[in-house]
């Protein structure tokens, strides 16, 4: 979905922007702002339920 953002962005010339996310959306705002930095000014949050995904690092436990 944050390339959806992007394309918005792009078809209505906005270079930059503040994100105002809630829920999902917050976390739409989150993943815009660590995949296109340079596009983002801001990131308000609410409600966000943010789990970064795991890094295995060996075999899972049986």
């Amino acid at each position: 979905m944050a390339s959806d953002v992007v394309a918005v962005m792009d078809a209505l010339r906005i270079d930059k922007a503040a994100l105002v996310g809630w829920s999902d959306g917050a976390c739409v705002s989150f993943v815009l702002a660590s995949e296109a930095p340079e596009r983002v000014m801001g990131v308000f949050s609410s409600a966000a339920i943010w789990i970064r995904p795991a890094r295995r690092t060996s075999r899972p436990r049986r």
